[in-house]
């Protein structure tokens, strides 16, 4: 991977990086445990309109460091 897109991943356009944040999401959705609450259903929605993209980035900083610590 450093080889294709850069050692910090910085021969990615910003597209790219953030379908790479997509994927990887996914994918730790994937192999989590639990489950999600009917709360969730509307988050997607709140988040696309209440959130702009430094503060989503800044939350998904915080869910990272969140899941990284438990």
């Amino acid at each position: 991977m450093e080889a294709a897109w850069g050692s910090n991943f910085d021969a990615l356009n910003e597209s790219q990086k953030a379908w790479m944040l997509f994927q990887l999401g996914h994918q730790l959705y994937m192999d989590a445990e639990g489950t999600l609450g009917d709360e969730f259903k509307s988050i997607s929605y709140r988040v696309r309109s209440e959130l702009d993209n430094w503060n989503k980035l800044g939350l998904i900083q915080a869910l990272v460091e969140q899941i990284k610590g438990s």
